[in-house]
């Protein structure tokens, strides 16, 4: 379920889906990094966008993208700040 950009969760609350709509969401100030909220029954879970090599060999994380509901290497509906290289070492 998406909830088409209309909310953020700010993790930093004790309680962050409370009163949100089960689904997927962005974490307010956080989307940059990769990684999105789940809410479901009001129970809040980080997951992780999945990972893609550039061809160089260096690997990047995709950005969630709330209208489509989907990671995606660039979305409207993120401004990535930087981007982040996954360090495996």
């Amino acid at each position: 379920m998406s909830n088409l950009g209309e909310t953020c969760i700010d993790f930093t609350k004790s309680l962050p889906c409370k009163d949100k709509p089960d689904g997927d969401h962005h974490i307010c100030d956080f989307c940059e990094h990769g990684y999105f909220a789940r809410c479901q029954d009001e129970e809040f879970n980080f997951v992780a966008c999945p990972t893609f090599e550039d061809g160089t060999g260096k690997c990047f994380r995709l950005t969630f993208d709330s209208v489509t509901n989907t990671c995606v290497r660039e979305t409207p509906t993120c401004n990535r700040k930087r981007t982040e290289q996954i360090n495996w070492a």
